[in-house]
């Protein structure tokens, strides 16, 4: 048969059954169509089906693979992930049951239906005969056709669709397809709507996944706590993470920073004109798959200047501004001297995986500019706590410590002040914003810094709250931040007022004054 349709399609054919960017140009349009018709590939789509072919390999061994797969709209993803794969995986492999999910039954019943137009086609059944569904190819009745279900004639493989919430008891899958569980961004930015995304997938769909299996998820980035986040917080190392921002925010293998992902699909002025229009969060979230602004909401990340130690020659730290602009930040040296040396603490007395964080900075000033050199950053109940307090203060050796005047507060000063002296605390002026504000200022003028992302692990990490505050999921780091920044910013004569004892702490030792900032 493959002789009579000649080299160069038998070629195709070939090709086309053992991989998936083949199979889907194959099957997309006939090659006598126009190009408008044929499936547009490039590098992006090319490695997101080589992906796919690994996940799926994975999947025939019960390697039990996990994929997570970030990508624009209109770059040509669900065509690749949610119709052409299903269909590519029953030809290879027809007894492999798919379980497909949306936020929407009626969604994931239009992805079904998609499948089966394309297993029902002339250029599937050329590609795989033996892989049939009800219809052109099989007589009706010979296997279950529906529109959420159907399975394959003479096969024991199936697909089903359903919503993220739809029942699936007795129903399991050796692939579980999760595509979009969240639906827009006022249901993203619902908590109640979030804890029941999360219930579904963890109570209702990972536990139909049959043994060795392989899930792959595709999803828009709209929250730091949406699913993706949870799954990763709980599971980081077994997920494959391929995230595609629209437009590129440092240089990758095939491109550099500021170009388009797809620029035959959306070039970079259709891009910055969708910015203008969306605004920064909602780009971020959709094309940048970000669910903060690169630049920052408030606290903005291009602001953060970056120490390096004497001798060092880092390579420049790359973000974009509001514009869209790539801008890179060199490291500075980090000065021989300070003027002072202080440590800010926010603290969280739990230790459950659940609560928030213990922080601590360590911070120094010279003149405008503020540097800083150390974090503590954990989940610690109070023992830990004071043992972490006393382990920064004793490697650091700063002039005073500041910890928020709360109940956490005076438990840890009634057991340290013997121990550490120079502890005060800090009555917040304000609400989280106001102190954030306050302290952007400072920021934006380039007067903080931050150890380059190459000398501390942490950098990033700290960027990233601090640029996701108001809409972040935490802001221990934010607050110990703006704490740090209050006191440094309203230290006169660099002393440091201890609200206990009405005594500032100088350089060189104690005294009592009666003025307070």
């Amino acid at each position: 048969m493959l002789r009579a349709l000649g080299l160069e399609t038998e070629s195709r054919i070939r090709r086309a059954r053992s991989s998936l960017i083949e199979f889907t140009k194959y099957t997309f349009a006939r090659p006598d169509e126009p190009p408008e018709k044929q499936y547009c590939a490039g590098w992006f789509h090319v490695e997101l089906a080589n992906l796919l072919d690994q996940f799926l390999d994975d999947v025939v061994q019960r390697k039990s693979p996990r994929l997570m797969i970030f990508a624009p709209p209109a770059s040509g993803k669900t065509e690749l992930v949610s119709r052409r794969f299903p269909a590519y995986s029953l030809g290879r492999f027809p007894f492999l049951k798919i379980l497909s999910t949306s936020y929407a039954a009626s969604i994931a019943e239009d992805v079904s239906n998609q499948v089966q137009t394309i297993m029902d086609g002339e250029l599937y059944h050329t590609l795989f005969p033996a892989s049939t569904i009800t219809g052109s190819y099989a007589q009706r009745g010979a296997a279950v056709r529906k529109a959420d279900h159907f399975q394959l004639v003479g096969h024991s493989g199936e697909f089903r669709a359903l919503g993220i919430d739809g029942a699936v008891t007795g129903r399991h899958g050796n692939i579980l397809l999760v595509d979009d569980p969240h639906k827009n961004f006022q249901e993203s930015h619902s908590l109640l709507c979030r804890e029941n995304v999360w219930k579904a997938y963890a109570s209702v769909l990972e536990p139909r996944l049959l043994s060795g299996g392989g899930i792959a998820i595709i999803s828009t980035r709209w929250h730091q706590d949406d699913l993706v986040s949870r799954i990763l917080q709980r599971e980081p190392e077994r997920w494959k993470v391929a995230s595609y921002p629209a437009i590129a925010v440092r240089d990758e293998e095939h491109r550099r920073a500021g170009e388009a992902l797809c620029p035959e699909r959306k070039s970079l002025a259709d891009l910055l004109a969708e910015r203008k229009v969306l605004g920064e969060y909602l780009f971020s979230t959709m094309f940048q798959q970000s669910p903060v602004v690169e630049g920052g909401n408030l606290l903005k990340r291009f602001h953060w200047r970056f120490w390096q130690r004497p001798g060092q020659r880092l390579p420049p730290v790359v973000s974009l501004n509001d514009k869209g602009e790539v801008v890179e930040v060199y490291a500075e040296d980090l000065p021989e001297g300070f003027d002072f040396h202080i440590q800010s603490w926010d603290l969280t007395f739990s230790g459950k995986r659940t609560s928030d964080f213990v922080v601590g900075l360590d911070v120094h000033a010279v003149g405008p500019h503020r540097f800083i050199t150390g974090r503590i950053r954990d989940q610690m109940d109070f023992t830990a706590t004071l043992e972490a307090m006393k382990m920064f203060y004793a490697t650091h050796r700063p002039h005073g410590v500041y910890i928020e005047n709360a109940a956490n507060a005076q438990a840890a000063i009634s057991t340290l002040e013997n121990q550490m002296p120079g502890l005060n605390t800090v009555t917040p002026q304000g609400d989280k914003y106001s102190r954030a504000m306050a302290a952007s200022s400072e920021l934006a003028a380039g007067n903080w810094y931050l150890p380059h992302p190459q000398i501390a692990s942490w950098t990033d990490e700290f960027l990233l709250e601090l640029s996701s505050f108001p809409r972040g999921r935490n802001d221990d780091q934010v607050d110990a931040w703006t704490q740090a920044a209050h006191v440094i910013r309203n230290t006169t004569n660099y002393a440091m007022y201890n609200e206990r004892t009405n005594v500032f702490q100088g350089l060189n030792g104690y005294f009592r004054t009666p003025r307070r900032w």
